[in-house]
């Protein structure tokens, strides 16, 4: 089963806050005063010792530079101005690794390298998921898809959805539902995921990792597709309709929807092809 992270190394003290704030501005400061005074000098911010900030996977890596004079501390600030972490540098050390997770706020984070208590350089990186649903197939058309073990139940009556996440940090998948013209819509009352959860190998997981710049498979674990339903009808001369694939995840503002028409050809129900097009936005 996956499991969330959650922050270490987190303050909420607000005189912190205020006095890691100052020292970030005073830096900023600092640094573009020094570019200002010369008219051709390079227009990028210096990055101080700092040669490189990246994420993999649900971790922020610090790379700093090996040839810049050494520093004793990095403080991370986040978007709203908050200490999110500060991380000790020992001697030689030239790579932190600083533990992000997935409930983390979104946007620009400034990383400000300190030497008794005083900032000599700093840098800044966005950190922000973006998240979309790329594909989505039933079971049914492709069994060899399906996770290890699955029954025929489960293949013929679930989903297999494809997300990628093109943004520049990590989300948590923590809902997939399915609205509209499908024989078995996600009930409003159910609070599990509805994800099957490949770890364990049975029933919901608790959520998915999304790492950025990566596709995640999701599978169905609600059956929207159990044929047997009062929903919708599978007539001879086709009936169509419309559904909605939708991801929620441990952002609260990312949620991500995708229509779907779908046609149901047949005698009845149990007996139904089922055919699905992605709709444009």
């Amino acid at each position: 089963m996956t499991h969330n992270t959650s922050f270490s190394n987190r303050t909420d003290t607000s005189s912190r806050r205020s006095v890691l704030t100052s020292i970030a501005t005073v830096g900023a400061i600092g640094v573009a005063g020094c570019l200002g005074d010369d008219e051709d000098a390079p227009t990028e911010p210096d990055r101080g010792p700092f040669a490189d900030i990246r994420i993999e996977g649900l971790d922020i890596v610090i790379e700093l530079d090996r040839d810049a004079d050494p520093i004793e501390v990095v403080n991370v600030i986040d978007p709203t101005g908050s200490l999110f972490t500060q991380q000790r540098i020992e001697a030689g050390v030239t790579r932190k690794t600083v533990q992000l997770g997935t409930s983390y706020v979104p946007g620009m984070y400034e990383f400000v390298a300190l030497v008794d208590d005083e900032p000599i350089g700093s840098t800044e990186h966005k950190i922000e998921p973006e998240l979309e649903i790329v594909d989505l197939k039933l079971g049914r058309d492709h069994p060899d898809e399906m996770y290890e073990n699955a029954t025929s139940v489960d293949t013929i009556t679930n989903a297999i959805v494809t997300v990628k996440n093109s943004g520049s940090g990590p989300t948590g998948i923590t809902k997939l539902q399915f609205e509209g013209d499908v024989p078995f819509p996600t009930r409003d009352s159910y609070e599990d995921s509805g994800i099957y959860d490949t770890d364990r190998g049975f029933g919901d997981a608790d959520f998915v990792d999304a790492p950025h710049g990566r596709e995640t498979v999701l599978y169905s674990n609600t059956r929207p597709f159990l044929l047997t339903s009062n929903v919708v009808e599978c007539t001879p001369d086709t009936t169509e309709g419309i559904f909605f694939c939708r991801i929620i995840t441990s952002h609260p503002d990312l949620i991500v929807s995708k229509q779907y028409a779908v046609q149901y050809t047949g005698e009845s129900l149990p007996e139904c092809e089922i055919a699905i097009e992605e709709q444009n936005p």
